[in-house]
């Protein structure tokens, strides 16, 4: 038996010994490093290190460098000892057309933007069982991101409207909060029971605003018998045609808490990931020494896709559900039984909200807007808002359940806004990096930019014209041939293909992107040349990041095209995070914990909003 000090002691001994070893092979290939260093005009045109070359040899780099403007160069003696930069004919004399390839770059590349990228695409609102139209959805998200955040941004504002209406109509009030119109405080077991029966109309209505109208119910629906019995079927408190109105939506809204996805922690550490990546990214981008000329290009390409966190993030604020033809079918038997002799009508089809679906507006702000327009005023002034008038009120004649509506208009420039001002930080990196100009990555960066706008244009102009059904008045006009051509279905068929089509070639181009900065397939000299019509076909500049950050103003450009988008990236991602947070009691399990929730985000609500002062101009608000 060996003693346990013995056994001790040879651990150490090995130990000791692994080290020596590990010092002598990195001595011994320091050595051999250092006796099999080969010049580089020794060296073979491929693996040449033309920067180091040309540093070097002084006569040759006369001989093929550049003799016109070099934009954004601060010339001085000391600077242009150390400047290489060659033209384009020099570059196939001297370097050759390979491509080299640096596997720090790449490492570097795959670390801050591609995994952190997929982790979120991972995550996105994908549905179970839909593998046909798993890839357009991609195309959809990514080939065309300012469309798709649009509404995604249309969904959250419905969900903020719907919390809005929980608290307008839960009768529970704060009067230090709230001015004397508000209806007196209650007993706690009112309280709750009105706080119940809420949130579950508004999370259910919420819920129902994600699926399309099917265009086969319009043949036994007017829009004004759809809004009454959606109105009916979510307001009314009494049986109708065997069906209890209360219990079943009890009962689907129980349904709906159980079957939502979670997953807060991951979502957050998606986010957080993403972002730490990026700051890594610029700190090595503003920092000289750290990195080489790819530094920026890498942030470039995080800028480019920098909308992303953004439309995760909006696209998940109502996490989607499984089961969605089940969902719809409860929609439709619930509606069909607060209509006529209860029969069965198919009204809700696939789910299409969270930026999935095109052209799909819902059907939430037609009932909020009807609840604003003919009900709230009346409340405003002191009296109570009876939710049994509203779901038997007929709506007013020739309203349009669809499209037609201003607000969502914010939406539409907020998300313009965000992707194209977020997205053209990496043009700005990609031309303004020296030497300035026009190269293979700043075009494919513009490229892409240009396509999501054009794909964005035209997807908002067809949604007036093609948008869907439900939305032609009671008193039918008639119209020429022109307007039945965009409005039907074969129209919508062609204009839905080719916009696919247009999403797919984006996606497309920025994932070839992607791989030719993996793969350094822009270190060539084709691939780094900028000015090809300037002396000798173009510039190339051979030089190192230090240099560029003493000798050009690279700082400057670097934040003018880092700090907007990252500004835009942070305020969105705040003011998504706080809908999230102000918005998640109503699909909280727990009546109690979500009207603990509510309370919070009252008194929150009432803190930001300095007493509702904010909220004035608002015809629906927190505070009033």
């Amino acid at each position: 038996m060996i003693a346990p000090w013995n056994v001790n002691l040879r651990i150490h001994a090995i130990q000791i010994c692994i080290v020596l070893i590990i010092v002598v092979k990195v001595l011994a290939q320091d050595d051999n490093s250092a006796q099999n260093y080969t010049p580089p005009e020794s060296q073979s045109i491929k693996n040449r290190d033309c920067g180091e070359l040309l540093q070097h040899n002084r006569t040759l780099y006369h001989e093929i460098a550049y003799k016109g403007h070099i934009t954004n160069y601060y010339g001085s003696p000391q600077a242009d000892a150390q400047l290489v930069a060659i033209t384009y004919h020099g570059c196939l004399k001297v370097c050759g057309d390979f491509w080299r390839n640096d596997t720090q770059t790449t490492l570097d590349l795959l670390l801050d933007w591609i995994l952190p990228a997929l982790g979120l695409i991972t995550q996105m609102p994908w549905e179970s069982n839909r593998n046909s139209v798993t890839g357009i959805w991609l195309a959809r998200w990514i080939g065309s991101p300012i469309a798709a955040l649009t509404f995604c941004l249309w969904d959250v504002q419905i969900a903020s409207k719907c919390s809005k209406l929980v608290n307008l109509t839960t009768k529970y009030r704060h009067r230090k909060y709230h001015s004397e119109v508000i209806r007196s405080e209650t007993e706690p077991e009112k309280e709750m029971a009105a706080f119940r029966e809420a949130r579950d109309k508004f999370y259910i209505l919420l819920v129902m605003n994600q699926f399309e109208l099917r265009s086969s119910a319009e043949e036994y629906l007017t829009p004004e018998e759809l809004v009454r019995a959606v109105e009916h079927a979510l307001f009314g408190m009494e049986v109708v045609n065997g069906v209890d109105l209360p219990a079943e939506r009890r009962k689907i809204a129980e349904d709906l808490r159980d079957r939502r996805k979670r997953g807060v922690v991951p979502i957050l550490l998606g986010m957080g990931g993403f972002f730490f990546a990026m700051a890594v990214a610029i700190r090595k981008a503003f920092s000289p020494g750290e990195g080489n000329g790819a530094s920026a290009f890498n942030v470039g390409l995080g800028m480019l896709i920098g909308w992303l966190p953004v439309l995760y993030f909006a696209a998940v604020v109502d996490n989607d559900h499984d089961n969605k033809p089940e969902f719809a079918a409860a929609f439709s038997r619930l509606v069909s039984a607060c209509h006529g002799d209860a029969t069965y009508i198919e009204i809700f089809g696939d789910g299409e909200g969270q930026g999935r679906g095109r052209w799909h507006y819902g059907i939430g702000q037609t009932i909020m807007s009807r609840i604003e327009n003919e009900f709230l005023e009346r409340w405003k002034r002191g009296s109570q808002l009876d939710w049994a008038v509203l779901s038997t009120t007929t709506p007013i004649v020739g309203r349009k359940v669809e499209f037609g509506h201003w607000r969502i208009v914010q939406p539409l420039i907020c998300a313009f806004i965000i992707v194209t001002g977020i997205s053209t930080g990496a043009f700005i990196l990609a031309y303004f990096t020296p030497p300035v100009g026009f190269a293979w990555r700043s075009a494919m960066y513009l490229t892409c930019v240009c396509l999501a706008t054009v794909i964005f244009c035209i997807d908002m102009l067809l949604f007036k014209i093609v948008r869907q059904n439900f939305t032609t008045p009671s008193k039918r006009v008639t119209h020429g041939p022109i307007y039945y051509f965009f409005k039907g279905e074969g129209f919508r068929r062609v204009a839905r293909y080719f916009l696919i089509s247009l999403e797919i070639t984006n996606t497309i181009v920025l994932f070839l992107l992607v791989i030719a900065m993996a793969a350094g397939l822009f270190n060539f000299c084709a691939g780094s040349v900028v000015n090809r019509g300037g002396p000798g076909g173009g510039l190339i500049i051979l030089n190192d990041s230090e240099f560029f950050i003493q000798y050009f103003d690279v700082i400057g450009y670097y934040e003018i095209g880092v700090m907007p988008g990252v500004f835009l990236m942070g305020i969105s991602s705040l003011y998504l995070m706080e809908q999230w947070f102000t918005q998640s009691f109503l699909w909280s399990k727990s009546d109690s914990s979500a009207i603990i929730g509510w309370r919070r985000t009252k008194r929150w609500k009432w803190l930001y909003s300095f007493g509702g002062w904010l909220e004035s101009g608002e015809t629906l608000g927190w505070v009033m």
